[in-house]
């Protein structure tokens, strides 16, 4: 998730050479209706976002109580991802944290770290929003 067109598209050419489904979605609001609807392997999450930044919709992933993604790995998306924020990152609970602009290599170790190891051998396509 990312309000930003470009680095959505920059993600998902990122991923284009996987078998990786990839869902995205431009803002809070579209996430939660997303999550709502389909579980997800791991979510790709920006912070700062307009009306609902990356740690409020973090924080309502979690909580949705017919949500589908309480326990789904979100990594968060940050040109800030260092220093205090890393620790800001970790203290709100997301499981992983990118620096942007997010290179292939750093994005397919997260991935590789997050994604379920049956998933990384298997022939079925992950989803990633």
């Amino acid at each position: 998730m990312d309000d930003n067109k470009v680095n959505l598209l920059v993600e998902k050419k990122l991923l284009r050479e996987t078998q990786i489904q990839v869902d995205t979605a431009e803002g809070g609001e579209e996430a939660l209706k997303l999550t709502m609807e389909k579980s997800y392997d791991v979510i790709l999450m920006d912070h700062l976002m307009p009306k609902m930044d990356g740690i409020e919709c973090f924080r309502r992933i979690r909580n949705q109580t017919e949500g589908r993604c309480a326990d789904t790995p979100v990594i968060m998306l940050s040109a800030n991802a260092e220093g205090e924020n890393a620790d800001l990152y970790a203290e709100a609970g997301f499981d992983d944290h990118l620096m942007k602009p997010v290179s292939g290599a750093a994005l397919e170790e997260v991935l590789l770290k997050h994604l379920p190891k049956d998933k990384l051998e298997g022939s079925e396509a992950e989803d990633v929003t």
